[in-house]
């Protein structure tokens, strides 16, 4: 009998497994960095879509997103993602800094579900 695997433990397997091939991707390509700037995305705006629960950053037309719920004074971040144009350009973790300043700005607690978004908490502790 299969065990049941959530959602979460997939996201999760995903973002490493990605994470791996796009680090492989750009040491054996080091010119494929050349075409990322970080200007953009500095100067995007991160977005509460409070209607559908979901932080947005739009860079250059392409969406990054974290899907989020709100219990009490505790925000939970069920998944961040960015689509294949973005990742490797910095655009989740200026969208983890957004979410972050938001929580601080509503005196909510984050708590990460999503395995990512766990990562860039630990490595930025002191926001």
């Amino acid at each position: 009998m299969d065990t049941p695997v959530s959602k979460n433990v997939h996201s999760d397997l995903f973002c490493m497994a990605h994470c791996y091939v796009k680090r492989a991707e750009l040491n054996s390509r080091p010119e494929a960095l050349t075409f990322i700037t970080k200007e953009p995305i500095m100067n995007a705006q991160v977005i509460d879509n409070t209607k559908e629960s979901r932080f947005v950053l739009v860079i250059d037309g392409e969406i990054a997103h974290a899907d989020y719920r709100l219990s009490g004074d505790e925000l939970y971040i069920d998944y961040v993602e960015a689509p294949p144009a973005l990742r490797g350009t910095g655009a989740a973790g200026r969208l983890m800094e957004g979410i972050m300043t938001s929580a601080a700005e509503k005196g909510y607690s984050v708590v990460p579900i999503c395995g990512y978004a766990a990562a860039w908490m630990r490595r930025h502790r002191k926001l």
